[in-house]
């Protein structure tokens, strides 16, 4: 079963593979690593204030999974990096990485959680 917790920072190699692998393969974004400087440091980017990145873990070093949420003062947090790797997708890990967002969230007394994405 695929587990959803906390990144560490021996998953960023396979977090990279994954997101690049979306952004580049399916969308054909024209995106590196260079062009992400938060993914290579999450616990610095992510964890000010009470911002956290999540991934789901699936087992021997996979993820397959990501989410993340920006603590943007006044309330409000940004929902980010949300990925779910192709052979996951329609077995609910979306649903579940947001639910454990927006528990954080709530946790946190957000009073917004705001999304932003590319077309």
């Amino acid at each position: 079963m695929i587990k959803i917790r906390p990144h560490a920072a021996p998953d960023t190699e396979a977090l990279l593979a994954l997101i690049l692998g979306i952004q580049c393969g399916e969308f054909g974004l024209s995106i590196g690593c260079e062009d992400q400087p938060d993914l290579l440091d999450v616990a610095g980017f992510y964890r000010r204030g009470n911002g956290e990145f999540w991934v789901a873990d699936g087992g021997e070093g996979s993820i397959a999974g990501s989410v993340a949420l920006i603590d943007i003062g006044d309330g409000r947090m940004a929902l980010r990096k949300m990925f779910v790797a192709p052979a996951q997708r329609g077995d609910g890990l979306a649903a579940r990485l947001l639910d454990v967002a927006l528990v954080h969230a709530r946790a946190h007394d957000a009073r917004e959680v705001l999304l932003g994405t590319t077309d």
